[in-house]
């Protein structure tokens, strides 16, 4: 009875000793999604915005503004992309790879593929000299 009695106590003082240990490996995870949410908004905004600036254009000047502002708004905010949960990252990949293609059919629609690259040459530009 005696034995009983004394592994039930060892077996509550372990959990009594697990729970603190426990809220400490908890903590992190819920800081990281927390943490990441901020960035997380920027870059889905900035996506969201290029998406909407590309579906409207109608010229070819309207497609390389879409991209110059795409590239000036999306550079200084990607540094948050590795501080992002795995799902938040799927979402971003998958409105990254819809601003890609749409962005290679309005191109090719408009026939504008250098000054597309011309204002993503010179987004890219401002975007690093701002950061530093």
């Amino acid at each position: 009875m005696k034995i009983k009695t004394l592994v039930c106590a060892l077996a509550g003082a372990m959990c009594l000793m697990s729970a603190p240990g426990m809220k400490a490996a908890v903590a992190p995870a819920t800081e990281h999604l927390y943490a990441s949410v901020d960035g997380f908004n920027k870059m889905k905004s900035c996506l969201n915005a290029t998406l909407e600036g590309l579906k409207n254009a109608q010229n070819a000047k309207q497609v390389s503004n879409a991209m110059y502002n795409y590239v000036k708004t999306s550079l200084p905010v990607n540094k948050y992309y590795s501080d992002l949960t795995d799902y938040q990252k799927k979402q971003i990949d998958a409105l990254q790879k819809q601003v890609g293609i749409l962005s290679q059919k309005k191109t090719a629609q408009f026939n504008c593929k250098k000054e597309v690259e011309q204002a993503v040459q010179k987004a890219t530009l401002e975007a690093i000299a701002s950061m530093k």
